[in-house]
């Protein structure tokens, strides 16, 4: 079985621990970052040490549309694989 190699970029620190418990452990999927800076996130993409066959970037960062992110991302390692995430807080 292929393994693939996933980073996770989210700037909520309970989406991160979600992505987390979801895809720690799995087979076939090593995870290999998740950290919340879109600029730490490109870095790791640029990186053959660190670069993940796949990133999932939430589309709703601070600073910089996720949808730039990934467009950096696909312009200097066109290898990866993007995944667009997000998420928005319900009223209870």
């Amino acid at each position: 079985m292929d393994v693939i190699g996933v980073g996770v970029l989210d700037n909520d620190p309970l989406a991160l621990r979600m992505f987390r418990a979801l895809l720690h452990d799995r087979d076939g999927i090593d995870l290999l970052w998740l950290v919340s800076s879109p600029a730490v996130a490109v870095q790791s993409c640029l990186s053959a040490a660190t670069r993940p066959d796949v990133l999932v970037a939430d589309m709703a960062l601070e600073g910089i549309s996720g949808t730039s992110v990934c467009a950096k991302v696909k312009q200097l390692a066109p290898s990866v694989r993007v995944i667009g995430v997000t998420a928005y807080r319900t009223s209870v």
